[in-house]
Parts: C-alpha cells; structure tokens; sequence
C-alpha cells in the first residue's frame, strides 16, 4: 500500500524537478545571465563562465555530445559535482544532458509540446482523454529508458501522465479553482 502512494508522489515531485530546475527559462535575445560559452579548440574544449570560472570539457565528453546529439546547438556548459551538465537546443527544443568526467550519457531530457510526441503515445492519449489538450511533453532518456512525462488539461482539470513501454500511469490530477470577479 505505502508503494502505490509513495511512487506517485516521487514521479510527481521528479517531474517538478525536471520542468522547473534542470532547464529554466530562456533569457530575453540580448541579455545574458550567468551563460557559460563554449568554444571549440585543440586538446580540449574551454568553456568560460561569468565572472573568473571556467570549466574545461575533454574530448571525450564533446565526442560523446556530438555522438548523441547531432546538431545540437547553443551549448551552455557546467559542472554539477565531478559531471558536466549542458543545456542546449535539438531541433530548436530546450534540452538538457548530464555526462560523466569519462563522458558517459548519465541521461538526456528533451521539452516539448503534442507535436513532439511520437505519434504511438500520442493516440494513446486521445484515446483515453480525447476532451484534454496536451499542453507539455517531456521525453526523459536514462539508463536505455525512454520515459514521457506529458501534461494533459480540459478547462480547471490538469493531468501529469507518465508513459514507459507503451504503459500509461496518472501521477498527478488536480483542478485549479477559477478566478473570482
């Protein structure tokens, strides 16, 4: 009993994780906050951060983010603990990877709408909230897993689903309360 509520409650609070931590919001055209830049080189890869920081990105790593993430573009690097954390665009989406000092794929999560999903999860959802607009897609790959976690909404009510191996789960409903006059 204690697992069918605790898993919920993970998945939940790992998918505002994800949406509101690992990739915020893309600052205005011509105002840079805090960007790390990288720069192409010889030996390795120098990424320069605001302020003194610099953090230096081996080939093996940038081989590794080429491998995966062909035409990626926009690379902001970081380091977060030994591994190295990029955001960076796919196919003008927002997306995010994490790789080890031996640049390993720890995972990838890649944000987007309806039109992102794979066409299979996409009829899925229809079919079992066909009155919903999905308004956000988030594909989430680790550990040879390919996860969506998918916002529904229908007028007040909201739905967080989760699809894995062609399985659907509900991991979160709630109905805002509408605004007052």
């Amino acid at each position: 009993m204690k697992t069918k509520i605790i898993f919920p409650i993970a998945c939940s609070l790992f998918f505002l994780l994800i949406t509101t931590e690992l990739f915020p919001q893309a600052p205005p055209k011509n105002e840079v906050l805090n960007n790390t830049l990288a720069i192409s080189g010889g030996q390795a890869n120098k990424v320069f951060g605001s302020g003194n920081t610099s953090v230096t990105i081996n080939k093996k790593i940038q081989k590794h983010f080429s491998r995966n993430f062909a035409g990626g573009s926009a690379q902001n690097w970081s380091m977060t603990g030994k591994n190295f954390h990029c955001n960076f665009y796919m196919n003008s989406l927002p997306a995010c990877a994490l790789f080890t000092e031996k640049g390993q794929l720890i995972y990838a999560i890649t944000y987007g709408a309806e039109k992102n999903l794979p066409s299979e999860i996409r009829r899925m959802l229809k079919s079992e909230w066909e009155d919903y607009t999905i308004t956000k897609a988030t594909e989430v790959k680790q550990n040879n897993r390919d996860i969506w976690i998918v916002n529904l909404k229908d007028g007040y009510n909201h739905k967080t689903v989760r699809i894995e191996e062609g399985e659907i789960e509900l991991v979160q409903k709630f109905t805002e309360l509408p605004e007052r006059f």
